[in-house]
């Protein structure tokens, strides 16, 4: 089984796949993973992911420009992707089980909605760049 995780701190998973029972799996030729960094997408000269929030407020949000092509650089035919999202399923064996049957799994932490949310505010808009990563 394959697993690909997109983040921005992609390092943060070194010392999870060089040890424990996932690194044997490694090891074994039971899976394998691949870390995206969303700075490889980006088209900022320096590899910025995040922005000022339209309209003003404090932080930072994340652009979705990057977001998009890193999700679009997974499109393979068996690749199920899964964003992950307050409003999502519940984990649990059941589905576990189904994930199990899968040949690749694609993980993001960043829901439909956040990624709408980062968009100008067109609505119309908005679904469009949700239905690009579904």
């Amino acid at each position: 089984m394959k697993f690909k995780i997109l983040t921005i701190f992609p390092n943060i998973f070194d010392s999870f796949l060089s040890t424990s029972i996932i690194n044997k799996a490694i090891k074994k030729g039971l899976v394998s993973f691949e870390i995206i960094d969303f700075r490889e997408f980006t088209k900022n000269k320096y590899k910025r992911v995040d922005s000022n929030p339209i309209g003003g407020g404090p932080g930072l949000i994340l652009m979705a420009q990057p977001i998009i092509d890193a999700l679009n650089s997974i499109n393979t035919s068996n690749a199920h992707k899964i964003i992950f999202s307050p409003r999502g399923t519940i984990f649990n064996q059941n589905k576990a089980i189904e994930l199990s049957k899968k040949d690749e799994i694609s993980f993001s932490d960043l829901s439909g909605e956040k990624i709408a949310a980062i968009t100008t505010g067109n609505s119309k808009q908005n679904e469009d760049i949700v239905n690009k990563i579904k």
